[in-house]
């Protein structure tokens, strides 16, 4: 069954246009390539957009490689969220669109935990993949951080992951993909995109 038939996908997608990010991801596959509705995610300000970014480019990803593309598709997503890793999630309470029988200060927390493992396990997605295909960059040591982010903090505490964050995983990050060796790789795509 289609994702249509199954009443999940909107065929008029114009109440989504009212909203920033509603409009990006009615944009999504539009546009041409469909990077350029994930960076235009990217700039979008809020975690809404990030949650969407983030989504949005693991199944960008997965299906890359699922048409036996390259996981380093995904490179700019993967640079764009090592941006963020380190950055406390702004949840407002208008982003909290659940009620439950907590605090409201605790729901926070939790969706700012619930987006830093997110960050992380697109990140060990990438990761996964790179690994599988015997990249020659290292970044298939990542295929394991948000496991050993989950293993080493104790409870659902963005304060706690996010110490974990700058004390271990943005070392690993980084020693597995420098900046230097991003932008090596960028190049080397756009080379490669200009040569298609």
């Amino acid at each position: 069954m289609s994702p249509e038939a199954a009443g999940f996908v909107e065929r008029d997608a114009s109440s989504l246009r009212t909203d920033a990010v509603g409009d990006a991801i009615a944009d999504y596959g539009q546009l041409g390539a469909k990077i350029e509705s994930l960076a235009r995610l990217r700039q979008l300000q809020g975690v809404r957009a990030e949650i969407a970014m983030l989504s949005m480019g693991r199944s960008y990803v997965r299906r890359c490689v699922g048409r036996n593309g390259s996981w380093t598709s995904g490179i700019h997503l993967l640079w764009w969220t090592r941006l963020r890793l380190d950055q406390e999630p702004e949840v407002k309470a208008s982003d909290i669109r659940v009620e439950l029988a907590i605090p409201l200060t605790r729901q926070v927390e939790m969706a700012q935990w619930a987006i830093l493992m997110f960050r992380l396990i697109f990140i060990s997605d990438i990761g996964q993949y790179a690994k599988a295909a015997g990249s020659r960059v290292a970044v298939g040591g990542l295929s394991s951080l948000a496991e050993e982010a989950a293993a080493e903090t104790s409870a659902v505490a963005p304060q706690e992951l996010m110490t974990w964050l700058k004390r271990k995983g943005l070392r690993r990050f980084d020693e597995s993909l420098s900046e230097r060796s991003y932008m090596r790789m960028a190049r080397e795509l756009h080379k490669d995109q200009d040569a298609d």
